[in-house]
């Protein structure tokens, strides 16, 4: 089974209204969007052996019927052989999923805000579906590769010391060709370089060829490759915010799976423009850094899993979860500021000034990692009613 997340916000001239969920580059319920453009391109593959699963997700619930309703339209706008492979569940099926589970244990899974809320849904869709494996893919990518699917198979096939990969990423070239990701330099990227960290990581997992499958420590959310051993024990973490695939397989690694990266596995990623000012990505960045930096922290508290240190997913996102993660934080912050100033942009540096005191501030009242097993516990309870109960859910699946 293909999982894809599509995002939808308000119409382009009402915008991104406070208290909105923030998403990278939602489409505006009276746009064009991408959608259309990925679902056609799995007409490039090969290999018909698959189904489609959509997740529909807004930025408010204010436009839930007009998503759930122009989703319906691109997909009854395809040529008929792929509109039959094609499922989804959006709020509608969501709210009836939670009338049908309150008082259930897992029942906070049962959400479609924020992104690891939206893959979590999209795990539950494939266990319904007893789906082995789900691929994870993105509404702003497109397939290129005819035998991206005999390609997933071989990963099924591999062994690696013996046992079989229950988790792999491919990854995502972006439109001007290479792996790489380039993007303008500004000032303060001089104490937040994460591009060259990113470009270094894939460089040794992408840019060398041999061997095919190499122990990673990021994934590519848009082309993740998920076993139904490894997805039916360990959920998205909903409390990290943004960079859920990467944060997945740091759990993964952590509660033993392995997690690997195949060099020969790629979409194309055609992104729209970013919708969201620099100041608030790098707000969701340092948040999630914080955040599985105490992780790491706190695996300590707890017997059972493989101990991880910022080193071992060295160099991205290890380079972001040391020590040293503070001083960049107050380097980075200060320089955007005076970025934003220089600009005459007042409210983007206030917007950067209270992202500095906002990490000054940030306290962890509970222990992320102790908070995320029970998390787990709950998934797996989750999952054996979904999993008893199949048909009871089959409108999950919606056509």
């Amino acid at each position: 089974m293909f999982c894809i997340p599509t995002y939808w916000a308000r119409a382009a001239n009402v915008g991104h209204r406070q208290g909105d969920t923030v998403y990278d580059h939602p489409t505006p319920i009276d746009a064009p969007g991408t959608l259309e453009r990925t679902l056609e391109s799995f007409l490039t593959l090969r290999d018909h052996d698959w189904s489609i699963h959509l997740i529909v997700s807004t930025t408010t619930p204010e436009i839930d019927a007009i998503a759930r309703q122009r989703v319906l339209n691109i997909i009854h706008g395809l040529p008929a052989k792929l509109q039959s492979t094609i499922t989804f569940a959006a709020a509608a099926e969501v709210e009836q999923l939670q009338h049908l589970l309150v008082g259930t244990v897992g029942f906070e899974f049962l959400s479609l805000v924020g992104y690891p809320a939206v893959r979590n849904i999209g795990l539950l869709a494939a266990t319904i579906a007893q789906a082995d494996p789900v691929v994870m893919v993105d509404d702003d990518q497109v397939f290129e590769d005819p035998d991206f699917v005999l390609k997933v198979r071989e990963g099924m096939q591999w062994r690696v010391g013996g046992a079989p990969m229950l988790g792999w990423s491919g990854y995502c070239p972006e439109a001007h060709g290479g792996y790489r990701r380039v993007r303008a330099w500004e000032p303060w990227m001089e104490f937040w370089d994460k591009i060259s960290a990113q470009n270094s990581a894939y460089d040794a997992l992408i840019g060398v060829a041999k061997p095919r499958f190499k122990l990673t420590p990021l994934g590519f959310g848009g082309c993740l490759v998920l076993r139904q051993a490894l997805f039916s024990t360990l959920p998205f973490d909903p409390n990290v915010g943004r960079g859920e695939d990467m944060d997945y397989v740091m759990n993964a690694r952590m509660f033993g799976h392995p997690f690997y990266l195949d060099n020969q596995l790629f979409m194309r990623h055609l992104p729209p423009p970013r919708s969201h000012p620099q100041w608030r990505r790098f707000r969701e960045d340092m948040l999630r850094f914080l955040y599985q930096r105490e992780k790491l922290r706190c695996q300590g508290s707890s017997g059972g899993t493989v101990r991880l240190t910022a080193s071992d997913l060295s160099p991205y996102p290890g380079g972001f979860l040391t020590e040293e993660l503070d001083r960049m934080i107050l380097r980075a912050s200060t320089s955007l500021t005076q970025q934003y100033t220089a600009a005459g942009d007042e409210e983007g540096a206030a917007r950067s000034r209270e992202n500095l005191t906002r990490a000054r501030e940030q306290r962890f009242l509970q222990d992320p990692f102790l908070e995320f097993i029970e998390r787990v516990k709950a998934w797996e309870g989750l999952l054996c009613v979904l999993t008893q109960q199949r048909q009871k859910f089959q409108f999950f699946l919606a056509r």
